[in-house]
């Protein structure tokens, strides 16, 4: 029961630069397509291999705000999640995220194929990669419910999981 992701193997080098652009209306919005073509730059660089990298257009300016940006490279995809430093436009703090819909998949399969049935697997939007580091899954089925715990076994993006257990 593993997920190996090469994206995990990436050590990003903190970006601190200032992209503002104003959105209709005079709103402040941050530059995201600069933001994804320094990312794509930096992955290609650091990985090999052609990377392409998307933002979400219309990010407003403001401190603390988080969005996560989408990696596509020959060995998988993978989301980086990118912090606004300031309501400034400086973005300083990117780390990776678990391609949370391989996980589910993932654990679908594994259930499917023990025992013979249709599951649907719920897992959180964004979990930073880290070694040891847990988070939660539901199953449902037809035959019921089930609580996992998916523990990162490396900085790599590799997983296992097992049944949640109950609280007596």
């Amino acid at each position: 029961m593993h997920a190996r992701r090469r994206g995990g193997q990436l050590l990003i080098a903190l970006l601190s630069i200032s992209l503002l652009v104003p959105a209709c209306g005079g709103t402040e919005v941050l530059d995201t397509e600069d933001v994804a073509a320094q990312l794509q730059q930096s992955l290609t660089d650091a990985l090999g291999g052609q990377i392409t990298v998307e933002c979400p257009t219309e990010v407003p300016l403001e401190e603390g705000r988080e969005f996560t940006c989408d990696a596509t490279s020959p060995d998988g995809d993978f989301g980086i999640i990118v912090t606004q430093t300031d309501d400034q436009g400086n973005v300083s703090t990117i780390r990776e995220s678990l391609d949370m819909a391989a996980i589910e998949a993932q654990i679908a399969t594994s259930i499917e194929q023990l025992g013979g049935i249709d599951i649907q697997v719920e897992c959180p939007e964004d979990v930073e990669v880290g070694e040891g580091k847990k988070f939660d899954c539901h199953a449902t089925s037809e035959r019921g419910e089930l609580d996992f715990v998916v523990t990162q076994d490396d900085d790599f993006g590799t997983v296992t999981f097992r049944p949640k257990p109950e609280k007596d």
